[in-house]
């Protein structure tokens, strides 16, 4: 046995290599090309609760909902994970931005400031890619997590808040959907929008109805789901410990201008394309020409399960092996951003 803790290793790795780490169990859309549509078929899992087998060993603490929120500022060439998203404490960065958006009512300005110093809110999920032909055959039978965008949580937010399933000739998916006995299949869909992935017809298949997330012969098989459920991921390790006073600092470091602590640090080797935060706050620029508005997404006719195949009684799905590419437009990319600076900008106003 080696003298040397594996978990503290891969955790130094991790805060060493920043937004840079790729984890080989972490499930990242692909960038959508121009005129693609990505499809991707996946039951989201049933929230762990602490001591739970999974497959990070047990889980160190429960999860109260199917998610754990999460988001980070960008800065200095790195990530740092915000207090207030993931926990509701007090953020400087945060604060900074709400009372640089409270003294202007240009709502060109008020988006800059916002991207400049307010972390994106996302969402990470348990997902398990079923054996749908739909999915590529290097995730079918994989547990993963992602972490998913607000496009994707307010499909799952609205399902939750429906208590109806509506017309049975077009039916709404209700309720609970994460049932490991009951679920819905999501449908994942991924087109570019102004550079970015964009999910507006991503859904559940209401159509297809709940079912076990596994099968044979149309039949549940519980020790499969359960192999399934054990190969969860315990999400609250997959983020740094958040840090306020370290942002605090950061925040005048920003402000007053001065260079990085780690500047010319690996500076070379960053890929991430996010926008670095303003030094300073910027003169309110002339309004801009207002956007098109969104175009309403088109209802296609879904699969009555004709293409959705039974899951055979094999042995637990195994973590995926290898990492999933690298995109500029994954799931942390801004294919929803407008919609959620402008629900920044009407929590300012009100």
């Amino acid at each position: 046995m080696s003298k040397y803790d594996v978990e503290a290793v891969r955790k130094r790795i991790q805060e060493k290599q920043g937004s840079r780490f790729k984890d080989p169990n972490e499930f990242r859309p692909p960038a959508a090309k121009d005129g693609e549509e990505l499809k991707y078929r996946f039951f989201i899992l049933p929230p762990l609760t602490a001591g739970d087998t999974c497959a990070d060993g047990v889980a160190s603490q429960s999860m109260d909902v199917f998610f754990v929120q999460n988001g980070a500022h960008w800065a200095n060439n790195r990530t740092h994970p915000c207090p207030r998203v993931h926990d509701g404490d007090d953020c400087a960065l945060c604060q900074l931005g709400f009372d640089l958006m409270g003294e202007t009512e240009d709502k060109n300005r008020r988006s800059e400031i916002a991207r400049q110093w307010l972390p994106r809110t996302q969402f990470a999920v348990n997902v398990y890619f079923p054996k749908d032909k739909v999915n590529p055959e290097e995730v079918r039978g994989k547990v993963m997590w992602m972490n998913a965008s607000k496009q994707i949580y307010d499909v799952c937010e609205a399902c939750v808040m429906n208590d109806k399933e509506g017309d049975p000739q077009d039916p709404e998916a209700y309720g609970v959907f994460y049932d490991e006995n009951a679920a819905y299949l999501f449908q994942l869909q991924i087109k570019k929008k102004n550079k970015y992935n964009n999910y507006e017809k991503s859904k559940f298949l209401a159509n297809i109805g709940k079912r076990p997330i596994a099968t044979k012969d149309g039949n549940p098989v519980p020790a499969r789901i359960q192999a399934i459920l054990d190969q969860r991921h315990d999400l609250f390790t997959k983020f740094h410990q958040r840090d306020p006073e370290s942002l605090v600092r950061l925040k005048e470091q920003l402000l007053s201008g001065e260079p990085p602590e780690d500047a010319g640090f690996d500076k070379d080797e960053t890929t991430d394309d996010k926008p670095k935060a303003d030094p300073k706050p910027k003169a309110d620029p002339k309004p801009k020409a207002k956007a098109d508005p969104k175009p309403k997404p088109v209802e296609e006719e879904v699969e009555l399960g004709e293409d959705v195949e039974d899951f055979d009684d094999g042995p637990a799905p195994a973590p995926a092996s290898e990492p999933e590419p690298e995109s500029e437009s994954s799931s942390d990319g801004g294919g929803d951003d407008d919609d959620e600076l402008q629900n920044l900008i009407d929590e300012i106003e009100s």
